[in-house]
């Protein structure tokens, strides 16, 4: 089990984020159309500012997370273009091919310089 390469994952993942993610936002749109309607809230200066406070809460983490998904996204792009590399390009075996051929070719070159 030695060449068994495991992937490493989050403890969070993607997933749980991006539900949380909905979740804010729906709850965001519910307590905006809510508050518009709700006469309790004209009437409290504390019940305004406590509603509408976690109003803004669960719209910034909406924010939050989704600047946080877009993040992971690139860093996972990152390393999966990394390791596309190492498997191709990377390869020392690939390398020294491809250093053979470039020093074959230079020489093919210089003959018809000669000529």
């Amino acid at each position: 089990m030695v060449g068994d390469k495991k992937r490493w994952e989050p403890p969070i993942r993607q997933a749980h984020w991006r539900i949380a993610g909905a979740v804010a936002i729906v709850g965001s749109a519910v307590m905006a159309v809510v508050g518009a309607r709700w006469g309790a809230l004209r009437e409290s200066i504390w019940l305004f500012f406590g509603y509408w406070g976690v109003f803004a809460v669960l719209l910034l983490s909406a924010v939050y997370i989704a600047l946080l998904d877009i993040r992971y996204i690139h860093t996972r792009f990152t390393v999966d273009q990394r390791d596309a590399f190492k498997e191709t390009l990377g390869d020392e075996d690939f390398q020294k091919e491809l250093r053979g051929a470039v020093a074959k070719s230079r020489k093919k070159k210089g003959k018809n310089r000669l000529n």
